[in-house]
């Protein structure tokens, strides 16, 4: 089965052993919480971040206004990436966002271009995170390497937040990625309606940050959730990505 993409960088091809270690996920949650009202307060216990990039240009209205690419990919594959939050020969702004349940977008912090486990392991013992962190103190974030490098999880470790380990190459399991498909709509479709013709950077990071902090707390709470049918979806599917 072949599926429209509109947005080349995408995660990682699924491999064969992807798509087991995804299922194997998928039903230790099934086991571990048997009821979806289990399933849903595991879910809502968690924190969740990431790392998003939007493409700055000085008129975001031609931007806004210019036909995306489309590439062709099978159910199990998409493209690969350069680099988190960015694309080759265009500027980014990059942005650490966190979302918790019932208490919408709790983090949203600009992040440099180069950041390493260093910088993300001071942003963490500044207490960045703890806005969005419920009594257990779990987070679940991607497999980002800078992420999860061993100085970022000491500094996890001494502010005691657990990290929840998802599979590889699995977007459809971090939910906020969908909110970044939401902002970033919002990004364009204001440049369009508004006509903005000329933008600075620091207009453009402000009205970014607005768009962010903007989202409501309703699609935080409906996308967490879903999690319990996507992990269906995963079982079903033998490990496929779904369509989120």
């Amino acid at each position: 089965m072949w599926l429209w993409i509109f947005n080349k960088q995408k995660k990682g091809v699924l491999s064969k052993e992807d798509r087991l270690e995804r299922t194997k996920f998928a039903k230790q949650i099934k086991n571990a919480h048997t009821t979806r009202n289990s399933q849903l307060n595991y879910w809502r216990s968690i924190m969740y971040v990431d790392i998003v990039g939007f493409q700055y240009k000085a008129d975001p209205y031609v931007l806004a206004t210019t036909p995306k690419a489309r590439s062709w990919r099978k159910k199990t594959e998409s493209l690969r990436v350069t680099r988190k939050g960015s694309k080759e020969g265009q500027t980014c702004l990059r942005f650490l966002v966190g979302i918790s349940y019932d208490a919408g977008v709790t983090l949203v912090a600009k992040v440099p271009e180069g950041m390493n486990g260093h910088y993300y392991a001071r942003m963490i013992s500044e207490n960045h995170f703890e806005g969005g962190l419920k009594e257990c103190r779990r987070l679940l974030q991607d497999n980002d390497t800078v992420q999860n490098s061993k100085v970022a999880q000491k500094a996890f470790a001494k502010k005691k937040i657990s990290l929840v380990a998802i599979p590889p190459r699995s977007p459809d399991i971090n939910v906020i990625e969908n909110l970044f498909n939401t902002a970033k709509r919002e990004q364009h479709k204001m440049a369009k309606d508004n006509k903005i013709r000329k933008e600075t950077k620091l207009a453009f990071e402000e009205r970014i940050e607005g768009i962010l902090n903007a989202i409501p707390t309703r699609a935080v709470n409906n996308l967490i959730d879903s999690l319990p049918k996507r992990i269906d979806g995963i079982i079903k599917e033998k490990g496929c990505r779904l369509k989120y």
